[in-house]
């Protein structure tokens, strides 16, 4: 495993200004996972940004791997929705197999609370959260899993939240037929929403504290650190596990939606866009 490591740490990127299929040309390398390479491209036949992914050498000699790397661009294909990337196109040449998406424009919310600073006190939390409970509730009736709903994946665009990354993304109910150990915290026997359920509750904990300012050396947990309502805290505990859990996305849209438009603050709460299909 460790050697894999160091194989992957020393494969080269692609250089900027390589043109790939005739068509894109690399302007620089995004980032770097486990299962491959991500580029922003020039797509020169649209005249626009691209992003291009790339799998890495030692995994296109898997067929597990490489059937997971198609499964993402069918479900890219499959999905019409200005919140997640649209499906461009997919590849293979001498320099490896590619999937080529539109490019989402705005700040993760990784740049936006590790490098901007910004912070996001109770109800913006809860808004954001509920828009993009929206978007997967889209993605879960289309019978989509994201599986990865972190921070440096949702978007945020003049107030328009978006989702990126379906590298991880499966139907709901498959099995896992790809090998991957990336969710040790749900049983592998088949993909379920509560996946992408868990990784909101993180999610809005990152929000949530945005604000928090330590004032103490011990270590405590998050329900001790962060002056929320007993309210929300038992929603996010749902999410979490910690209580009896949620039995739809729905419920949990319910019950944000509870906690912020209940209470005599709710028509101070200004409203996050979130992209419209169709």
């Amino acid at each position: 495993m460790r050697m894999k490591k160091w194989i992957d740490l020393f494969e080269r990127a692609l250089k900027v200004g390589t043109v790939l299929n005739n068509r894109y040309e690399i302007v620089r390398l995004l980032g770097k996972g486990g299962y491959g390479l991500v580029y922003e491209a020039l797509d020169n036949s649209l005249g626009q940004k691209a992003v291009v992914k790339q799998l890495r050498k030692r995994r296109a000699k898997s067929q597990k791997d490489c059937l997971a790397f198609e499964n993402e661009a069918a479900i890219l294909k499959s999905l019409s929705h200005p919140a997640f990337p649209s499906y461009i196109d997919s590849f293979q040449d001498q320099t490896g197999k590619f999937i080529v998406m539109e490019k989402l424009d705005g700040y993760s919310f990784e740049e936006l609370i590790f490098q901007q600073k910004k912070e996001f006190d109770h109800d913006d939390s809860l808004l954001i959260l509920l828009e993009v409970l929206k978007l997967v509730h889209f993605l879960h009736c289309q019978g989509i899993i994201h599986r990865d709903l972190r921070i440096p994946n949702i978007l945020m665009n003049n107030d328009q939240l978006l989702i990126i990354d379906f590298g991880l993304a499966r139907r709901i109910g498959d099995r896992d037929d790809f090998n991957e150990k990336n969710f040790k915290h749900v049983a592998r026997c088949s993909f379920s929403f509560q996946e992408d359920l868990m990784a909101l509750g993180h999610f809005v904990l990152f929000l949530l504290y945005s604000t928090y300012k330590s004032v103490s050396i011990r270590e405590k947990s998050w329900e001790e650190e962060l002056k929320l309502p007993r309210k929300t805290k038992e929603v996010i505990r749902k999410m979490l596990h910690i209580s009896p859990p949620y039995d739809s996305v729905e419920q949990v849209i319910e019950d944000v939606q509870n906690l912020l438009f209940s209470s005599p603050k709710s028509r101070e709460i200004k409203p996050i866009i979130v992209a419209q299909n169709g």
